[in-house]
């Protein structure tokens, strides 16, 4: 190159032109600010490696793929997504898969930008492929070059190859987001809702409400039917066993209040082939008894004497003296153990809804005597209360059963236990009736294990003994729990009604999400460690290329000076029009440094070296 040319090529490398058209009031100001150049020094061979805008690209792929899991965990947990429900999780998922890959994106296409400047140090490139390589960082931009090469016969190169593997990683990043999808599923299941059943206590099944025997039988077969079912075990001699709750998973809870044992039972509601316990529909039967003891003719209460049994029954004297001379009239010395009631038809429909009701136990043979009689019998009191224990069934727990009904089944209820034969006094004013029951140890009866006063264990004196309080609690607990048993055992019988009028079923449909979490994970750290070892390759591969600035188009346009110094002209000419027009001028270009006369330069020219060796540049 002669000096005129050089000289042509310096004019135009400093822009002499347009600096002489510089207007004459602003040639002083230009010629002021005219500084000698501040020549940078390159610190490390490794070039300057875009680690900050990599980081927080980084980070910001894992926070938002972290928030994405979190949202995946706060719907797991939901039993049903409404509509908006699952409208806001899939906004909310659409929302942050698109963030994670906008950062991976971000970070792909900073890597690409990174990418060209070592593929273009590499080797001569013709001015086609430079512009090609310098737009690679876009997908279609590294599409473009690929085609470019592959369309020419001998084109494709090392770079090709890393440019179309650069290309894969770059789609194949951005789309991995998509691969969350995978991990979870939105579970529709059709189900019903079935209508709330009662037991209809309206029913003729329950009581008839004119036939007493007949009532009063039923509810015998009733508490029979759950006397198993319910397990009421009662250890009277250890009194943690006093107070149970939810006994047999039928909502039976028993507790113990000084000398009264009350059993709270709620009543069961249905729901399909769902049972429980009902929040409204509820009972309380709650007893307390005094226990007496009988001998020669004496009855003694708490060690005193308190009566006398008469030869006959006398309209006069106390209730309990006239209930045990009738037993001991129609009952022999060995029989088992005897429950008797007052009877009394005109008091079926006290609202009071309590009864009292005398359990006997003889000691057979006697001490004294095969014919001697020394028994022990309780007075029992039992009231049926609603559940905060306000005196009479109050509200009505039993469904359809009118209000007006409520104290005769009440009635009933407590005085099945002491029915099977009516007697009547021998004053023949009143009767009393009785049932009796199996005394053998393990006799599944209403009352078994009934207490008594025994002389081997309390001497001679026994009747003065008071009867011991655990006796007392125990039979306190077989009259309250035997209402209770005969309603378990009528609800499992009784036909259902729905709760509300006309209910019926309604099909619906449950949506749920499951995540498989051990693929969710994997697909987290699958992602994670894809951006690690991309990000490690490209460190690896730019080496000690310098890294121009990769988001400023001034930095590439001044490596680009010149190559573009000899263009004249075609300031609308196309890409493709510049590179002819360069081409005409040098065989090939490369990304390197040079020697200047102030440094060394970095620029893209066929002259270029590709080494950035540490030094001052200009």
């Amino acid at each position: 190159m002669d000096i005129a040319e050089d000289t042509r090529w310096y004019r135009s490398y400093r822009h002499v032109e347009d600096t002489e058209k510089l207007l004459p009031n602003q040639r002083q100001r230009a010629d002021s600010n005219t500084q000698p150049h501040v020549t940078p020094v390159r610190e490390t061979r490794g070039g300057r490696f875009p680690w900050w805008s990599v980081s927080w690209r980084f980070v910001c792929s894992v926070f938002f793929s972290i928030i994405l899991m979190v949202i995946l965990d706060s719907y797991a947990g939901r039993e049903s997504l409404g509509t908006w429900d699952r409208r806001l999780f899939n906004m909310l998922t659409i929302l942050f898969s698109s963030l994670v890959s906008l950062s991976l994106g971000s970070l792909l296409g900073l890597l690409g930008a990174t990418l060209r400047w070592p593929l273009l140090a590499s080797r001569k490139h013709a001015p086609d492929d430079v512009d090609l390589i310098l737009g690679m960082s876009n997908p279609t931009g590294s599409l473009k070059l690929i085609l470019h090469h592959c369309r020419r016969a001998n084109k494709w190169s090392a770079t090709t190859s890393i440019v179309l593997a650069y290309l894969v990683v770059n789609i194949i990043g951005r789309l991995s987001v998509a691969a969350f999808g995978l991990t979870y599923d939105l579970n529709e299941n059709a189900g019903i809702d079935y209508p709330v059943m009662l037991p209809d206590f309206g029913a003729r099944e329950w009581m008839k409400l004119e036939t007493t025997d007949r009532d009063l039988g039923q509810m015998a077969n009733f508490a029979l039917s759950s006397f198993i079912v319910a397990d009421t075990k009662y250890n009277q001699s250890d009194p943690s066993t006093y107070t149970m709750r939810n006994i047999s998973g039928l909502g039976l809870d028993r507790s113990v209040d000084g000398d009264t044992v009350t059993y709270t039972y709620h009543l069961r509601e249905h729901r399909g082939l769902d049972e429980y316990a009902s929040s409204g529909l509820a009972f309380q039967s709650s007893s307390n008894c005094l226990g007496r003891n009988f001998y020669n003719g004496g009855i003694y209460e708490k060690g005193k004497l308190v009566a006398t049994l008469p030869d006959d029954e006398d309209e006069n004297a106390p209730e309990f003296v006239n209930v045990l001379n009738g037993i001991l009239s129609y009952y022999g010395p060995a029989t088992d153990y005897i429950w008797a009631k007052n009877w009394d038809y005109a008091k079926l429909g006290d609202p009071s809804a309590c009864v009292t009701t005398y359990l006997h136990n003889e000691m057979y043979p006697s001490h004294q005597g095969r014919y001697t009689r020394n028994t022990t019998f309780f007075q029992c009191t039992t009231c049926l209360r609603g559940p905060s224990g306000s005196t009479g069934l109050s509200p009505n727990p039993f469904f359809n059963l009118p209000a007006s009904k409520l104290p005769y089944a009440a009635n009933i209820l407590l005085s099945f236990g002491a029915f099977d034969r009516r007697y009547a006094y021998s004053y023949d004013v009143g009767q009393f009736s009785a049932k009796e029951y199996g005394s053998q140890e393990h006799a599944m009866t209403f009352i078994n294990g009934l207490g008594a006063m025994r002389y081997k264990e309390f001497g001679a004196d026994w009747y003065r003994t008071p009867v011991p309080k655990e006796y007392e609690l125990h039979t306190a607990h077989l009259t309250a729990r035997l209402p209770v048993l005969a309603v378990i055992g009528a609800e499992k019988q009784l036909p259902r009604v729905t709760r509300e009028a006309g209910a019926s079923e309604v099909p619906f449909i449950v949506t749920s999400l499951e995540v498989k979490w051990r693929r969710s994970m994997g697909v987290l750290g699958a992602i994670l460690a894809g951006q690690v070892v991309v990000v490690w390759v490209v460190y690896w591969y730019v080496g000690g290329v310098w890294v121009r600035d990769h988001d400023s188009f001034l930095s590439v346009a001044r490596v680009l000076r010149t190559a573009m110094a000899g263009v004249k002209g075609l300031s609308t000419g196309t890409g493709k029009k510049l590179a002819e027009r360069i081409e005409e001028s040098v065989s090939g270009m490369r990304y390197g440094t040079r020697k200047g006369k102030m440094g060394l330069e970095v620029d893209i020219w066929e002259d270029a070296v590709p080494e950035f060796p540490l030094g001052k540049y200009d």
